[in-house]
């Protein structure tokens, strides 16, 4: 603490939280402590690294810094802590114009050594060349086995960037505000920038950026301030970071365009294949509307920007979206404070091009009538409601929270990130100025109205991802062109130098590490109480919710005919977005956000021990004690009288969950190469797969095509006929100590209204999913998913498998499909609930190659001389997961949920404590070889790739 003094406090006790501002003295670093009793403690250390150019310099030295420090010179000694750290949370982002490292763990010991890490790996790293063309760029031979093998271009944040490309919500947000603010370049890297970035840049970028005096630290958990920074202080002061090197650091903000007149700029896109060819434009309208540093008037732009938005009940979704100029809002849509200003943008996307003028005469139309007539005083209360409920709301992962909420703030010189965190103060003081000015709100407007405006438009190019594809293969021959025969055996020896350094074996002996020992033997018990409520099972969880209720209901459907069970979804998403026979859709939404937390509605397969695979309806509500009544009112309503005849708002559903999908396949695509995969060896998987999969994919698509009209007649009558269907399920509640008496009443009448016919869930018939599945999608990298049928949750094989999924992870599949490969991820995973094992690759440009891994990945466990500690290790990843925190909320899972009691869940545990290394090498053996017999094991590839006849083809 010598190092640090304390500049100011504050106490927010209805927060239950004391935070603490400290300045180093020798240095400008900025350490921000919030002390509240909570055994989930962050740390992290960030930095303001404005991008120069757009090679991503930024978050390549963010990969690049965490390969090797001086103190703990292991390759990748971030993700070789995740086998010896208990930590919850461990990652690394790039911002727009800073970088920040942040953990999350539960043991004091673990957060001490896991403090040492990231000091060195930040302050201290190695940055090797190696490592730059590891996870930066490199030119590599496409077949390092073959002298004459063509040069092609390789490096983990180039193809993750490729990824993140694809998407086609990033690449319209990213080319709208680098035009908007034209000083910022991208932080994250543009693949047809990133060849140009050089070793020597990185280094130099490094001794600039990451110095004390360009760096904000942060802390949180159940100790103070002394504590907090005291392994800060001693580093410091042993390690000089940046010593003899003058770093340049960033004072000057960024500043977007200048709006004295309106601005238009017209940019180019990719076509989205989930909306029609006539209807892929993008439009948005963006106003300054005023400065980050005034937090009341920031938050009240916030409440603001969500009255003129969110839900069916907003001016701009009536006017725009019910009116059928467009199906959904653009990315950019809502209020965003960005390092300069604050700034409110309308779009909207899935236009057709004659409509674009048409969005921004209504649009301003829109505005028009909101100065004139205001908002009805319920909107407001009822977002200010949802403020209350989200302040009372006991978060797991609250310190996590807080910290990306105060990081950004933390770099600009202007703005006090400790005052954003008492949000009671803020509201209070939003409430004062609103009362002192009743027409605020329009006021605010008016003067929107009458200021320029910055309009965006995307136009859609047929031939953007073709050219785009062109485009790297011209660089990729200027730069091999470029190269005398010297250099190219230069690059073919680097790429064998670093294949070498790639399989040696690492000294991870120099880390600090928590053993199986410092996992609890005893898992965390939630008691859970059964009772019934006439014939339905009740289950109640009973622990401190702050005076919060939380309802749950599961209809079971496993009756219904099977070709209605692709509809769940839609059915379940009708339920809450269609209005029901007493309320439209704007006034019940306006109801449910004035009185209770939300209502919400999932289709969802049984996922519980010990029942047949079944589908059915699951569906939750919240909200405050004092409410009750009005909760149950509205979750009765919903629930029994929906109007499913409504084509209108479900053409809405249909159009706004199309327009998304792109980017979650995009962004999740793993998750749907490995849905697909499992849905080959699981009938239960299988039932998921057509639940959210791509068969559920392109089932929307279809529906998104129909007219109104068609809707009534094709869509309509299935899903009153999946509503008609009797009740058979259960009942769960959470809610505080003794407060389980005031629901009951509600309970049996809620039972009463229901059809409930008493029976147990029923088995549903699915046929399992093609063994080899290749689903065709305009992307520039692919997602490789597999799986093995595996063993029973409560078996001995059960526990080792998933100790072993957690090895071959970390021992094998990062470094073959990571760091060789140059995806940006893979690994693998036990699902025991499920009973299979399963692996991915993560933005991939060579899943043929990732095939080839898995396929030989029993081969590989099998010649592994396992050891205890390799147990221990495993084990240490598994129970990261395990012991995570939860919220209250979330505490009646286990049991409501998956049918699992504290026993069960103590049972097994210990067989996961009791995994030996010969378990390891006996279920290698029975498990993973043999992967490509018949039925035990199932692929999906999920990209560009066409993967030959032997491949099932999907496409969308």
């Amino acid at each position: 603490m010598d190092r640090f003094v304390v500049r100011d406090v504050i106490e927010i006790p209805k927060l239950g939280l004391k935070a603490s501002r400290l300045q180093d003295k020798l240095t400008k670093l900025v350490h921000l402590h919030v002390e509240r009793p909570d055994r989930n403690s962050v740390f992290a250390l960030g930095f303001k690294t404005d991008a120069p150019d757009h090679t991503g310099v930024p978050h390549i030295l963010e990969h690049t810094a965490l390969c090797g420090s001086q103190k703990f010179p292991v390759r990748d000694p971030f993700f070789k802590m995740q086998t010896r750290s208990l930590a919850n949370y461990m990652n690394a982002l790039t911002g727009t114009d800073y970088t920040y490292y942040p953990f999350a763990t539960t043991n004091k010991a673990d957060f001490q050594n896991l403090q040492q890490v990231y000091m060195d790996s930040v302050f201290s790293p190695l940055l090797r060349e190696q490592d730059f063309l590891q996870e930066g760029w490199r030119l590599e031979p496409a077949d390092l086995s073959d002298p004459d093998s063509p040069l092609t271009f390789k490096g983990v944040v180039y193809n993750e960037m490729k990824g993140q490309m694809s998407m086609p919500a990033y690449y319209f947000y990213m080319t709208y505000f680098l035009a908007i603010y034209p000083s910022l370049q991208y932080s994250g890297g543009d693949p047809a920038f990133i060849p140009d970035l050089k070793y020597e840049n990185l280094v130099k970028f490094h001794h600039e950026k990451y110095h004390p005096d360009n760096c904000f630290t942060f802390s949180y958990g159940d100790f103070g301030p002394e504590e907090a920074v005291e392994q800060l202080s001693k580093y410091l002061e042993q390690v000089k970071p940046g010593q003899g090197i003058k770093p340049a650091l960033s004072q000057q903000q960024p500043e977007p365009v200048l709006l004295d007149k309106p601005i238009k700029v017209v940019a180019k896109g990719p076509v989205d294949p989930m909306f029609d060819a006539n209807k892929q434009h993008k439009a948005s309208l963006t106003w300054y509307v005023g400065e980050t540093d005034d937090f009341v008037h920031s938050l009240s732009w916030r409440i603001l920007g969500t009255l003129l938005t969110d839900g069916h009940a907003s001016p701009f979704y009536q006017s725009l979206i019910d009116a059928g100029i467009g199906p959904e809002f653009s990315v950019n849509t809502g209020i965003e404070e960005t390092p300069a200003k604050i700034m409110f943008t309308i779009g909207l996307q899935g236009l057709s091009e004659d409509k674009i003028e048409v969005f921004k005469k209504v649009v301003y139309e829109t505005l028009n009538d909101i100065i004139s007539k205001g908002f009805a005083q319920h909107r407001l209360d009822a977002i200010l409601h949802q403020v209350e409920l989200s302040n009372r709301e006991i978060d797991a992962n609250y310190g996590m929270s807080l910290l990306h909420r105060v990081v950004a703030r933390a770099f600009h010189p202007n703005d006090d990130m400790m005052e954003t965190m008492d949000t009671e103060k803020l509201i209070a003081e939003f409430k004062s100025r609103l009362a002192s000015r009743p027409d605020f709100f329009q006021s605010e407007l008016a003067k929107m109205k009458a200021a320029p405006h910055f309009e965006f438009i995307m136009e859609p190019d047929t031939e953007f991802e073709a050219n785009r594809q062109a485009n790297e293969e011209t660089r990729l021959k200027e730069k091999v062109a470029s190269l005398t025969e010297e250099d190219k055996a230069t690059i073919r020896n680097q790429a064998l130098d670093l294949a070498q350094a790639q399989g040696e074996p690492q000294n991870v002996e120099v880390l600090p590490t928590v053993g199986i020992t410092d996992i609890s033997p005893k898992a965390t018990k939630y008691p859970v109480a059964k009772s019934t409520i006439g014939t339905t099972p009740l289950y109640t969880r009973e622990t401190p919710t702050q005076g919060l209720s939380y309802v749950r209901l599961f209809k079971d459907l496993g009756l219904i005919n099977k070709d209605l069970m692709p509809y769940m979804p839609i059915y379940s998403a009708a339920l809450t977005g269609v209005g029901t026979e007493k309320h439209t859709m704007a006034e019940l939404e306006d109801l449910i956000k004035l009185h209770t937390g939300g209502i919400g509605a999932s289709a969802t397969s049984v996922h519980r021990l010990g029942e047949n695979i079944g589908v059915g309806l699951s569906m939750g509500a919240s909200g405050l004690d004092s409410k009750l009544e009005q909760i149950y009112e509205l979750l009765t309503e919903v629930i029994t009288t929906p109007l499913l005849g409504n084509v209108s708002k479900l053409k809405s559903i249909l159009d706004a969950s199309a327009g998304s999908i792109m980017d979650s396949m995009s962004q999740s695509g793993h998750r749907y190469a490995v849905n697909a995969a499992t849905a080959g060896v699981s009938a239960r998987k299988a039932l998921d797969e057509r639940l959210g999969g791509i068969s559920y994919v392109k089932l929307l698509k279809g529906l998104a095509s129909m007219s109104e009209e068609q809707l009534r007649d094709n869509l309509v009558p299935k899903l009153e006929t999946i509503h008609s269907a009797s009740w058979s399920g259960r009942l769960g509640l959470t809610c505080t100590s003794g407060e389980t008496a005031n629901h009951l009443p509600y309970l049996k009448n809620l039972v009463s209204k229901l059809n409930y016919d008493g029976n147990a869930p029923r088995q549903v018939d699915v046929t399992l999913s093609p063994r080899r599945t290749s689903i065709l999608l305009p992307f520039q990298v692919s997602y490789v998913g597999a799986a093995i049928k595996g063993a029973d949750y409560f078996s001995k094989d059960a526990a080792a498998l998933q100790i072993l999924s957690s090895l071959l992870t970390h021992r094998h599949l990062h470094t073959e499909i990571r760091e060789k490969g140059g995806a940006y991820g893979g690994g693998a995973s036990y699902n025991a609930g499920d009973s299979v094992f399963t692996m991915f690759s993560y933005r991939d440009p060579s899943p043929e190659n990732t095939l080839k891994t898995m396929q030989n990945v029993g081969n590989w466990a099998i010649e592994q001389k396992w050891t205890q500690q390799d147990v221990e290790e495993g084990a240490v990843s598994v129970f990261q997961g395990i012991d995570s925190p939860i919220s209250p909320r979330s505490e009646i899972a286990y049991e409501y949920g998956s049918n699992l009691t504290d026993e069960q869940r103590q049972l097994r545990r210990e067989l996961l404590l009791g995994v030996s290394p010969q378990d390891l090498q006996r279920v290698a053996e029975e498990y993973l070889s043999n992967f490509e017999s018949e039925g035990k094991s199932s692929y999906a590839v999920l990209g560009p790739n066409e993967l030959g006849s032997q491949w099932t083809k999907v496409e969308l």
